[in-house]
């Protein structure tokens, strides 16, 4: 697999998650009236985190499980920028187009998600050229 590709499934993973984020998100304010985007953050970011970090453990040998947990826990500091963006837009959403369908919200959310996407990458770029640790070594036990 090229870098190239990979790249593009990683941009198209992230914004298929932020699509889901904003129907499920979307599908609960039309539902209760009241948009609490924590809880549906926090548990998106957690688990898809956490399952990240066991599909890791699954293939990684026993003594690099802490490698495949950090990853995990990389893998969801990354979502969880990814997703901020998208949440604003659904808030604003709920005050400009509070009618509009699930579709739209969902598209929205995906397309926001660019940008938070360029933003992680921004800062994980920036901890880099400042020599700052964020990726853990492939070494360590």
């Amino acid at each position: 697999m090229s870098f190239g590709t990979a790249v593009v499934q990683l941009v198209l993973v992230f914004a298929s998650v932020a699509a889901l984020f904003g129907a499920i998100a979307w599908w609960r304010f039309r539902r209760r009236g009241g948009l609490s985007l924590l809880p549906i953050w926090a548990g998106t970011v957690l688990g898809l985190g956490a399952l990240g970090a066991v599909r890791v453990c699954m293939v990684l040998p026993a003594a690099r499980r802490s490698f495949a947990i950090a990853l995990g826990g990389v893998y969801a500091a990354f979502l969880a920028i990814t997703l901020v963006p998208s949440a604003l837009a659904l808030r604003r959403r709920t005050k400009r187009a509070p009618t509009s369908g699930i579709g739209a919200a969902a598209g929205s959310s995906a397309a926001w998600s660019l940008v938070g996407i360029l933003v992680a990458t921004a800062i994980a770029l920036t901890l880099d050229v400042f020599g700052i640790p964020f990726l853990p070594p492939i070494g360590s036990h």
